[in-house]
């Protein structure tokens, strides 16, 4: 990797000698190519660290391991980019997902775009903690667990999934845990594995039921359903306008969704416009009022209430 443009390291330690059972650290970066901010914890040798990140083009974090690793990667805003020491390029919009296998010392991530602030979090062990966690014969794990055996930089889905609302909620009870010491290491732990098992019920799902009944031109126009989605956020649709638009009817269009996507048509608009809102309020002034209005609430009271409950805190608060 030493012909990568690497303005700044980060490093991984997956060996917490805390006596109170978990070590937290923050760490800020702020110089001529980026800038960003972490917060970290070490416990039980899992490392567990979530922030933001933006970037000039063509410069790169390092991600420092002591030992191969694995690694849960959600890239809840923003877009970003990993680099293998292989010098394969891993692409994540927001709101994606997935699990990595990293047999290197590094990778490198970087911000494809560098007006756009990137918000990831991490959740990385040793390779062994997630083995004694799950079947070796587990089915849905055997091309992961091929890639491990053959020591080569892995990712269990093939296309990065989306970030569902369950996971999402998890995710902000380990950011919000007002719990120290030993009962906040099970309080993680306990979220982690839960994490694990959602990942795994998702790709599972994803890679056996979407193409059962869903012929290929169905599932086209349903991706063209989500597009629609990402690119109107502030118009308010119906199930029967969706389908039309796509050519595809009610039934198809809301069962095949969920079975592609892991949530309701509704329910992954609702995602994106807090998703939406989440970094209009980390990236500008924009009164939150307009927030709401861009996001398609009407009344800033319900957007507020909307917020709060899937984020467990005002967009006020979570401004400041």
């Amino acid at each position: 990797m030493d012909s990568l443009n690497i303005h700044s390291h980060f490093d991984i330690d997956l060996f917490n000698r805390d006596n109170s059972g978990i070590a937290e650290h923050e760490k800020q970066f702020n110089t001529a190519n980026g800038q960003g901010s972490f917060r970290k914890f070490t416990f039980k040798n899992i490392h567990l660290c979530y922030g933001d990140v933006r970037l000039n083009k063509n410069f790169f974090i390092g991600i420092t391991f002591p030992a191969p690793v694995i690694e849960m990667y959600f890239s809840v805003l923003g877009s970003s980019v990993l680099k293998a020491e292989n010098g394969s390029e891993y692409h994540f919009a927001g709101n994606q997902h997935n699990l990595i296998f990293c047999p290197d010392k590094e990778y490198l991530i970087g911000s494809p775009d560098e007006k756009e602030t990137s918000y990831t979090f991490h959740i990385i062990f040793p390779e062994q903690y997630f083995l004694s966690l799950v079947n070796k014969v587990y089915p849905v794990l055997n091309s992961f667990s091929t890639e491990m055996l053959k020591r080569q930089f892995a990712l269990l889905s093939q296309n990065n999934m989306p970030i569902i609302p369950e996971m999402n909620s998890i995710l902000q009870e380990m950011m919000t845990c007002k719990r120290q010491g030993m009962l906040k290491t099970l309080f993680l732990e306990a979220k982690i594995i839960k994490l694990i098992m959602l990942q795994l019920e998702q790709f599972e799902q994803l890679e056996h039921n979407a193409t059962n009944w869903l012929k290929n031109h169905d599932i086209e126009k349903i991706h063209y359903v989500k597009a629609l989605m990402d690119i109107n956020i502030s118009k308010s649709f119906s199930i029967r306008e969706l389908s039309r638009e796509a050519g595809i009817n009610d039934f198809k269009l809301k069962k095949g969704f969920k079975e592609i996507f892991g949530t309701t048509v509704f329910g992954y608009l609702k995602d994106i416009r807090m998703l939406r809102a989440k970094r209009m309020l980390l990236e500008n002034a924009t009164p939150i009022a307009d927030i709401a209005l861009f996001c398609g609430y009407k009344f800033v009271q319900n957007f507020t209430k909307a917020f709060k409950k899937e984020f467990g805190t005002t967009p006020d608060k979570f401004r400041s």
